[in-house]
């Protein structure tokens, strides 16, 4: 893995973040932004985990699929 310090903005939020990155598969694991001044969320913090082997990826037995809509 390899973990990077990043500035992230978007839409007028700024954050620091760090973003976990598998030098495997160069797919992003992990971001972490910690908020400076107002939040989209109202939480300082936000953590975001990535599922990369899909097969551990289920839905619910009441979802609808949209793929033909």
């Amino acid at each position: 893995m390899k973990v990077f310090q990043v500035d992230w903005a978007r839409n007028g939020y700024n954050a620091k973040s760090e973003v976990v990155i598998s030098t495997a598969t160069s797919k992003i694991i992990k971001t972490t932004r910690q908020f400076v001044g107002a939040t989209p969320t109202g939480f300082p913090v936000m953590t975001e985990i990535f599922e990369t082997k899909r097969a551990r990826i289920k839905s619910p037995s009441d979802a609808i699929d949209l793929r033909n809509e």
